[in-house]
């Protein structure tokens, strides 16, 4: 019950923030809504980083501690992404980035992404559509559980260091007249598919977001 309070309260806030949020129950289920969503936004070309997802899935906690697979390889692309890290004159052409967030903050509603490679931060921060894959454990209640985890990271002494990035939504700033302009400086458009949980946890979101947040 807690993990589905912590799935809605995080769609609650990412899509007050202008996020989409779609659902899958297991790794299947991933790959058919993320190239569903290449395909309805198929103006330009598509790249996709690692996506490493259990073998479960689904309601089933037990699965969901099965080893992980690389789903990227299923994952609709016109650029593949080693392409792209070798040569990063070729992100220029990416309109759709695909990634994996590392952890979310049901509090906040913004995803996390802890990124090693200059091509994963670039794919998710100057793609016009950035889908991200989140599985539903990976959502933290707040971002005092978050701390923790930052500060081990930046402990190990394995280089080089992480860059952390938090994602609300999508990119948006206003002008000297106050004026809200949307995907200036970033994705114009941020769909968030969780993974093993039912479209369902949408049911009563707003009820269990006031009662998450009273507490």
């Amino acid at each position: 019950m807690q993990q589905l309070e912590e799935v809605s309260v995080f769609a609650y806030r990412f899509e007050s923030l202008g996020g989409f949020v779609h659902y899958a129950e297991n790794s299947e289920e991933t790959v058919s809504v993320v190239n569903s969503l290449i395909r309805r936004h198929d103006k330009g070309k598509a790249c996709c980083g690692p996506v490493r997802i259990s073998n479960g899935g689904g309601s089933n906690p037990s699965a969901l501690r099965l080893p992980e697979a690389d789903v990227s390889p299923r994952i609709l692309c016109d650029v593949a992404f080693q392409d792209a890290s070798d040569d990063l004159q070729r992100l220029k052409e990416i309109d759709i980035g695909v990634t994996k967030a590392d952890y979310a903050v049901a509090q906040t509603g913004c995803l996390v992404e802890v990124s090693f490679s200059d091509t994963n931060h670039l794919l998710s921060s100057a793609s016009r559509v950035h889908i991200v894959v989140l599985e539903a454990t990976k959502i933290l209640r707040n971002l005092q559980d978050l701390a923790p985890i930052l500060r081990r990271l930046f402990s190990s002494s394995g280089e080089p260091k992480p860059r952390i990035t938090l994602i609300s939504g999508p990119s948006r700033t206003s002008d000297i007249e106050m004026k809200m302009v949307m995907g200036v400086h970033g994705p114009l458009e941020v769909h968030v598919v969780i993974v093993g949980s039912k479209s369902s946890t949408q049911i009563g979101v707003e009820r269990v977001f006031q009662k998450s947040m009273s507490h």
